[in-house]
């Protein structure tokens, strides 16, 4: 089944169920954006995860909804012992 709304497909596209504490849709100049509050695992690399993160949000976004954000912000919030 679709999402029902960009926020939604968000929190697929994150894997989590509970993802909506991290997921804070606006609009800019009439365009959506997306910024993303994460909890990096200990060791990675954080620019790393924010771009990867980055790509396959606006991936997935762009594919199912046929929307294109204006921006996608990857904000690590902290950091937790794997």
């Amino acid at each position: 089944m679709a999402p029902a709304n960009l926020k939604e497909g968000l929190y697929r596209v994150l894997g989590r169920a509970n993802a909506s504490e991290g997921v804070v849709i606006g609009k800019e100049g009439g365009r959506f954006t997306a910024d993303l509050y994460v909890v990096a695992a200990y060791g990675v690399s954080i620019p790393t995860v924010a771009r990867n993160i980055t790509e396959r949000v606006e991936h997935v976004v762009k594919n199912q909804a046929g929307i294109e954000l204006a921006a996608t912000r990857v904000h690590a919030v902290g950091v937790q012992r794997a």
